[in-house]
């Protein structure tokens, strides 16, 4: 028992003072451009960008991309409702096409951060048949996907600059 007591004791404590939250998103904090990724298995991944207008319409879109395949608009939905209290957030949207699977697209999720702004929880896709599917995604504020492409670039060039190199 006391070996017990000895390893615990070695392990250090945060207090709740060392712990810094970041503040709830406000109303004025949404519009914008958001992007995120979900992986489904090995082989799909799904992009998902917001743009949310201050005024006026609002859009979600998820781009699917299987591997060796050219990627596409798997759904495109417009905002319909949102809700934004205490740093949580709800977003459903009502997808365009009519021969969509989903008849609803509902986002319920944590808002946070004022420097990098983040949506991340749930998002859920409902179908009148009782079909459901839902996946955890964390949306960034911005063109997350570019920036993190020209990074990708950055590092392909230096590798082959380290090749070249004797």
């Amino acid at each position: 028992m006391t070996r017990l007591v000895a390893f615990f004791a070695l392990i250090p404590l945060m207090t709740l003072a060392d712990v810094i939250p970041e503040p709830p998103l406000a109303q004025g904090d949404l519009p914008g451009s958001w992007e995120a990724v979900a992986e489904a298995d090995s082989t799909l991944s799904a992009v998902y960008r917001m743009e949310i207008a201050d005024q006026g319409e609002s859009y979600l879109v998820e781009v699917r991309h299987y591997p060796n395949c050219p990627s596409y608009v798997y759904l495109l939905a417009r905002l319909v409702s949102s809700d934004l209290k205490d740093g949580k957030i709800r977003l459903s949207f009502a997808p365009f096409r009519v021969k969509s699977e989903f008849d609803v697209i509902v986002i319920e999720a944590s808002a946070f951060g004022k420097e990098q702004p983040a949506i991340c929880g749930k998002l859920t896709k409902r179908s009148s048949s009782g079909y459901t599917q839902t996946e955890q995604v964390n949306f960034k504020k911005g063109s997350t996907f570019v920036a993190l492409l020209e990074a990708s670039k950055v590092a392909e060039e230096a590798i082959n600059k380290e090749r070249k190199t004797p």
